[in-house]
């Protein structure tokens, strides 16, 4: 692994380790020279065993995260393969993401609860806009502010509700996601358009809610048999706070049947304009006071 402020990628010194996951570092990075402009390079490092499909993934995930100009999503500038690695470079947002967020016992998030569901829901809304398929909806993938500010990110298995270039690019062929929050539509192989989302930000919503994904097992098959099988659980009865309405929305979200969700993100929009989320909105956190 690269050490913070000495090693550099191309022409950009690696400043501080943000994010870490199973094939990629994210980086605080500037160009040298430019101190004062902040950038996150996304990293396949010097020294891992990446592979021709990996580098295909980050390759990808610029190609179609660049033409993307929205607020809630995180802005792709550029892609390079150099002898230090392969890397994706893109706008900086300084936050923890959502699970973070989530499973930190200190951080009353859920004062922002509201706000952090209009913005994912503005990101999705616009990515099926413009044909996409994030196809690995969770958690993981939102930065969330500490005033709600939500970004979504990683496209790197996103794919076109249809056309034929679908099949040739790296990955696609292959049931890809995240089993937690995974489609019975996906999970089967099955061609997938927006509900499949739809269905994966049901399973994020009420993780945000109660703590944990609707589904878990004590293995891989468990958790994705009850995917296919398992009625939705309420939320009501893991979060008494929250209205019956919206609790039903998100169970209507998670329909193992896609024709019976909302057909699009605009009308779960739409439909939550109608709907209160608590009965009684938690308490604004306490500013934290810098010791």
């Amino acid at each position: 692994m690269a050490v913070p402020g000495q090693e550099r990628v191309d022409s950009y010194r690696l400043v501080y380790l943000l994010r870490k996951g199973q094939t990629c570092e994210v980086w605080e990075v500037y160009r040298e020279g430019e101190e004062q402009n902040r950038m996150a390079m996304k990293l396949l490092p010097r020294g891992s065993r990446f592979t021709r499909e990996q580098i295909g993934f980050l390759k990808q995930e610029f190609q179609i995260a660049r033409h993307l100009e929205h607020p809630n999503i995180i802005r792709v500038f550029d892609f390079a393969q150099v002898p230090e690695g392969a890397y994706v470079l893109m706008e900086l947002f300084r936050a923890p993401n959502l699970k973070q967020r989530i499973q930190d016992p200190s951080q009353d998030f859920l004062y922002y609860a509201e706000e952090i569901i209009r913005g994912a829901a503005l990101s999705l809304a616009y990515l099926h806009d413009q044909g996409w398929v994030h196809r690995d909806v969770k958690p993981d993938n939102f930065l969330v502010g500490d005033n709600g500010e939500t970004k979504l990110i990683d496209f790197n298995l996103a794919i076109r509700r249809q056309g034929f270039l679908n099949r040739l690019l790296p990955g696609r062929n292959k049931i890809q996601g995240t089993m937690s929050y995974m489609s019975p539509e996906q999970i089967r192989g099955q061609p997938v358009d927006a509900r499949a989302d739809i269905y994966s930000f049901g399973c994020v919503l009420h993780e945000i809610f109660s703590g944990k994904p609707p589904f878990t097992g004590a293995s891989a098959q468990e958790l994705l048999t009850k995917h296919l099988r398992t009625p939705p659980p309420s939320l009501e009865a893991h979060n008494k706070s929250v209205q019956p309405a919206f609790a039903k929305l998100v169970q209507q979200m998670l329909a193992k049947d896609p024709a019976k969700r909302p057909e699009s993100v605009r009308e779960f929009q739409d439909r939550l304009l109608q709907t209160q989320v608590f009965r009684e909105r938690p308490k604004r956190p306490e500013p934290q006071v810098e010791k």
